[in-house]
């Protein structure tokens, strides 16, 4: 579902090139809410070709930063709510 990654079986385009990726993105609009969201808002804006990649680009690292802030925060709880032993080597 959404964009095949580089080199999986599912790939059959070449996303090592500019025009790859483009293809890729428009062939994951298909199955990715996400892509096709983004370009409908790019559409409502009336947005030109490169902006409506600027837009996605944008999108993605947003959406990349709140998913590593949110997987610092779990790995800080984890470390948080581990058992600390006594001195005895008890928890």
């Amino acid at each position: 579902m959404g964009l095949a990654k580089p080199g999986s079986v599912e790939d059959s385009i070449d996303v090592g090139s500019i025009d790859g990726m483009r293809r890729a993105i428009l062939q994951g609009a298909h199955t990715s809410s996400l892509i096709r969201e983004c370009f409908s808002r790019a559409q409502s804006r009336l947005l030109n070709r490169e902006e409506i990649y600027v837009l996605l680009a944008y999108e993605a690292l947003v959406r990349l930063e709140e998913l590593r802030q949110v997987r610092e925060s779990l790995k800080q709880e984890r470390v948080q709510a581990r058992p600390v032993a006594d001195p005895d080597g008890h928890f």
